[in-house]
């Protein structure tokens, strides 16, 4: 027998007898806690896009928020809407971060920056993030009391315009031609931007 195929013989055996092992279960929360124990810089670097996103927003700096996103981001507003017989209807709009930002940028122009900024709701109060979910490649990143931002342009049909939930998707830019070492390592940016704004009673 030639030592390739004695070689390969014995993998096959040792994969075999591995094989009734199952491999050990670990929730997400279990892995969130691995992450901030022995590597908390990678926790920090998933959080540091959306910091920025927020400081540039009520900076009204669009071009600085921009460069913390994907190339394709979205912003998807969540509406819900009561319809004729009592119940409540969903609609999910879906815009690009491109579309979503220039939107802004028009609203901020005609209203001057200095209204626009006096309208924003405790920009100044502190961004408390959690982390929902923490992958190899991505984050989802809640934040928490979002009935103290408002994000976004003007929606002329909401009563208020701050949001009842603002959930960030945050993922390794794997457009740069560089090797990751490690998770979450190649420059995070945010993919999406997930909104449900609180339209009033």
């Amino acid at each position: 027998m030639k030592s390739s195929t004695i070689l390969l013989l014995i993998l096959s055996c040792a994969m075999l007898a591995t094989a009734g092992d199952k491999p050990p279960f670990q929730t997400n929360s279990q892995r969130i806690d691995y992450f901030r124990k022995n590597n908390p810089e990678l926790i920090e670097q998933a959080l540091a896009p959306i910091r920025t996103h927020f400081a540039a927003y009520y900076e009204g700096d669009l071009k600085k928020l921009r460069s913390v996103w994907t190339e394709n981001g979205t912003v998807e507003t969540l509406r819900p809407s009561p319809s004729g017989d009592g119940r409540t209807e969903f609609n999910l709009q879906t815009d690009t971060i491109d579309l979503w930002t220039r939107t802004l940028q028009k609203e901020i122009e005609s209203m001057g920056h200095s209204s626009w900024a006096g309208q924003q709701f405790q920009p100044d109060h502190p961004l408390e993030l959690t982390v929902l979910n923490f992958e190899l490649n991505s984050a989802l990143i809640l934040v928490e009391d979002p009935v103290r931002y408002s994000m976004g342009p003007i929606d002329p049909t909401a009563m208020f315009r701050n949001n009842a939930s603002i959930i960030f998707k945050v993922v390794v830019d794997q457009g740069a031609n560089r090797v990751i070492l490690s998770p979450l390592s190649n420059e995070p940016k945010i993919l999406k931007m997930m909104l449900e704004p609180i339209n009033g009673c």
